[in-house]
C-alpha cells in the first residue's frame, strides 16, 4: 500500500479508466471490496482503493483528501465507487470537485450526515488516536459499518475476516 502525504494508503490494480473505491473512511477495502476490484479490472479498468487515515475523519476533510488523491493520481477525472458512507463520501466529491468525477456508483448510499452519522464519525477519531487496547473496539465498529449484519452472526463469514484484519 502506497502512502500519501499523511492522509491515507491506496492500492492501484489493472489499467485502464480509473476506478476509485471509497467505503467508510476507517474500513480497510482488502476486507470486502476484492469482489469489486477483480470485476472492474476484468473489465478493464484501473482500480484504486482508499483508507483514509487523516487528521479528521469529518466528511469536509475527507473529501477534501479524496479530491487530493485523485489530483495525486494523475489520471485526469475519475469514476467512482463508493459503498455506504464511501458513497455518501463519493457524491459530495463529486459536488466539491466536478472536473475530477467523470460518474459515480453510490451502493446504499444517504443524503447529507444525520446525528448518528456525526456520533459514529467522533467515535472514529477517538479510535484513531487512542491506543491498541482499543483494538477490539475499532475491529467490532469497522465489522458493524462494513459488513452485512446478518452475515456477521456467521462464524464463517467472520472468522476468515478477523485474521485477515489482526494481522
Amino acid at each position: 500500500m502506497e502512502e500519501l502525504n499523511g492522509i491515507g494508503g491506496y492500492e492501484r490494480h489493472g489499467h485502464g479508466p480509473a476506478v476509485v473505491i471509497l467505503s467508510n473512511p476507517t474500513a480497510d477495502p482488502r476486507s470486502w471490496a476484492v469482489p469489486f476490484v477483480s470485476t472492474l479490472v476484468d473489465a478493464g479498468y484501473e482500480v484504486i482503493t482508499f483508507i483514509h487515515t487523516g487528521k479528521s475523519f469529518t466528511p469536509e476533510y475527507v473529501v477534501h483528501d479524496v479530491a487530493e488523491l485523485i489530483e495525486h493520481l494523475q489520471v485526469g477525472s475519475v469514476r467512482l465507487l463508493g459503498w455506504s458512507q464511501g458513497a455518501a463520501i463519493a457524491q459530495e466529491v463529486a459536488l466539491l470537485r466536478p472536473d475530477l468525477v467523470v460518474a459515480a456508483a453510490l451502493i446504499a448510499t444517504y443524503g447529507r450526515q444525520n446525528s448518528f452519522d456525526r456520533l459514529l464519525q467522533e467515535s472514529s477519531e477517538v479510535l484513531a488516536t487512542a491506543g491498541k487496547e482499543l483494538d477490539p473496539v475499532r475491529l467490532v465498529l469497522t465489522f458493524l459499518t462494513s459488513h452485512p449484519a446478518p452475515l456477521l452472526g456467521e462464524d464463517a463469514y467472520v472468522d476468515p475476516l478477523i485474521g485477515g484484519l489482526r494481522q
